[in-house]
């Protein structure tokens, strides 16, 4: 094992007891929690009716990108006011994409940048912190020229330089592509490494243990090995499961592929692999992955759904078909649909006429939570 610095051997030391041992590398010195915030800035004007609109789900926020701002409702939310009259999030003014994970998010930059906010237990949000977690978005640390985000269940990834891949955040079984385990007092030692090997990536899917992208030289995956053989930390290999496949997302701990001919297969180790195999769907414009679920708008602007239900993510009542749905079903009561987001336990969908709809459970559902789509409101 290679010498470690007194720093790391410190925070070794502070990393709680009874879990897993965690190695901690001195790459950088510490950086101190940011200083106390300045006082809000005067609020942004209101986008454009025409602006575009980007929707992301979470476990722990629904978040709506407008007009270079990103405005999000937290899971104690009720829904009382529309999405763009909750404060924009600080530390964001020019988004030009956005990411939701489990309990923390990410927005690319105009400038190529990156800046997440929300949970940093485990080093997600990149910025080199201390803190364990920020309502304002941080910068990401010594990344530049990114075109894409991917926000995990734990950790993050950024396309880069039209093609390379960097990632930060939780690493114990090599999910960031770096040999080195960070402890939860280290966070503010976390900022991104870059994947070595992988370039020309035109897909990334991230679960809650495994990273895997569409690289240029054929899909590859790294952390933990897709067949559940024991932990690894190697370098991105070949992941000839996922040969034909046209796009990948991820979630919980599962990755999934969509191939040309409309089937949806998972690896991993969750519901929507233990208790299921590959489902066959019509033509799809994409899919999303949720901790238990999936959903896949079709080429005809309907959404089907599939996975556990116990939610009524699914978009049906459990009664009628259960809390296990291995057949994608339809979810009813849809108008036509453009954009998708599917996250923790629930799913959304924007349909061509600018509505937001939500079922399942997500930030500011009916107390009682529910499997028919509701709308919710942007402006």
């Amino acid at each position: 094992m290679r010498r470690l610095s007194a720093l790391a051997l410190a925070l070794v030391a502070c990393g709680g007891g009874g879990g897993p041992t965690h190695v901690v590398s001195g790459v950088s010195p510490p950086v101190s929690a940011p200083p106390a915030a300045a006082p809000a800035p005067a609020p942004a004007p209101p986008p454009s009716e025409d602006a575009s609109v980007e929707v992301g789900l979470g476990e722990a926020r629904l978040c709506v990108r407008v007009g270079g701002h990103v405005h999000c409702r937290a899971s104690d939310a009720h829904g009382e006011r529309p999405l763009l009259e909750e404060p924009a999030v600080e530390g964001i003014d020019d988004a030009v994409s956005l990411s939701v994970g489990a309990r923390h998010a990410c927005a690319v930059l105009r400038d190529g940048g990156v800046a997440c906010f929300g949970d940093n237990a485990h080093g997600q949000l990149g910025a080199g912190v201390g803190v364990a977690s920020s309502p304002r978005a941080l910068r990401v640390k010594n990344l530049a020229s990114a075109d894409r985000v991917v926000a995990g269940p734990l950790h993050s990834c950024a396309r880069v330089g039209g093609g390379a891949v960097a990632c930060w955040g939780e690493n114990g079984e090599g999910q960031t592509g770096s040999s080195t385990h960070y402890a939860e007092a280290a966070r503010e030692l976390v900022v991104p490494t870059a994947v070595a090997g992988v370039s020309g990536a035109a897909s990334l899917a991230l679960s809650r243990s495994v990273t895997c992208a569409l690289a240029g030289a054929g899909p590859v995956c790294w952390g933990r090995d897709t067949t559940q053989q024991p932990i690894q930390n190697t370098p991105p290999a070949a992941a000839p499961w996922l040969a034909g496949a046209t796009a990948l997302a991820g979630g919980g701990e599962a990755v999934c592929q969509a191939t040309r001919d409309g089937t949806v297969a998972c690896r991993g180790s969750g519901a929507l692999v233990t208790s299921m195999g590959p489902v066959a769907l019509p033509p799809m414009t994409s899919f999303g992955v949720g901790a238990s679920h999936a959903c896949g708008l079709l080429a005809d602007r309907t959404v089907r759904c599939w996975g556990q239900n116990y939610s009524g993510q699914i978009g049906r009542p459990r009664s009628e078909i259960g809390t296990n749905v291995t057949v994608p079903s339809a979810v009813p009561g849809l108008p036509k649909i453009k954009a998708l987001a599917v996250g923790g336990y629930g799913a959304c969908a924007l349909s061509l006429a600018g509505e937001l709809f939500c079922w399942g459970s997500y930030p500011g559902a009916p107390r009682e939570g529910g499997h028919e789509p509701s709308i919710v409101a942007i402006r």
